[in-house]
């Protein structure tokens, strides 16, 4: 439920969602996934999965599409995002993680990517800043 319950906080907030999740496709290699994605317009890319899925989101999904889109920003969240928050900024090609229930942070992060500003007063997230990872304070 967490990708669609996400998908629903953006759009009531007039944000425009598409979702491919790879999981209900497996049957998808990289280049259709690629094919796929070059049919949207995004300026941000969301990737969620569980902690077994590291790998996957490590030297697949996270290299692929920076090496495709290295002006997007990737967020990485739900069970992985909040459990190895660190490893995820250290071995990725993530920008940022969401720790905790996203749906609370992610309208005032993209409204902060939008705007271009600081992070750090966002709380429930981590980033890296210079090559520096660094935690905001748990969301309430």
């Amino acid at each position: 439920m967490g990708v669609a319950y996400i998908a629903g906080i953006l759009i009531q907030s007039h944000y425009q969602v598409s979702i491919l999740d790879i999981n209900i496709n497996s049957c998808y290699n990289f280049n259709e996934i690629q094919n796929k994605l070059e049919t949207y317009d995004f300026d941000v890319i969301g990737i969620t999965g569980l902690v077994a899925q590291y790998n996957y989101i490590k030297k697949e999904t996270t290299y692929l599409l920076k090496s495709l889109y290295h002006d997007k920003k990737i967020i990485i969240g739900g069970f992985i995002g909040s459990t190895v928050p660190d490893l995820l900024l250290q071995k990725t090609k993530a920008d940022i993680i969401a720790i905790g229930e996203g749906e609370v942070t992610i309208i005032e992060l993209l409204k902060a990517i939008e705007e271009e500003k600081d992070l750090s007063s966002i709380d429930g997230l981590a980033f890296k800043k210079n090559e520096e990872i660094f935690f905001t304070k748990k969301e309430i």
